[in-house]
């Protein structure tokens, strides 16, 4: 039985696709650039966490209605026929009390 040696040379040209490159290097980019990028991604992250978190923690708090949303019925006065707005106790023409 012979025993064949292979050169260095040899063995590296065979494995070369087995060679593991860095992550950033596999996107065209350097170092920094790579690590910018991940800090970028990552910061996106915890802050679409952090505002999902809050939406769903919020209380939800009764807003005033405007006057202008306000239904004001219109009555009028038993005496004199004037338009009253209502819960008038008083006519603000004449001044007969409502009942």
């Amino acid at each position: 039985m012979t025993t064949q040696w292979v050169s260095t040379n040899e063995f590296e040209s065979t494995h070369t696709a087995y060679r593991q490159i860095p992550a950033y290097a596999a996107f065209g980019m350097n170092d920094p650039q790579f690590l910018m990028l991940a800090g970028f991604v990552i910061l996106i992250l915890v802050v679409g966490i952090l505002v999902i978190f809050v939406r769903t923690r919020r209380v939800a708090i009764p807003r005033q209605a405007k006057p202008s949303q306000l239904k004001m019925e219109r009555v009028f006065c038993i005496n004199c026929g004037a338009r009253l707005p209502s819960g008038s106790r008083f006519c603000g023409k004449c001044g007969t009390e409502q009942t």
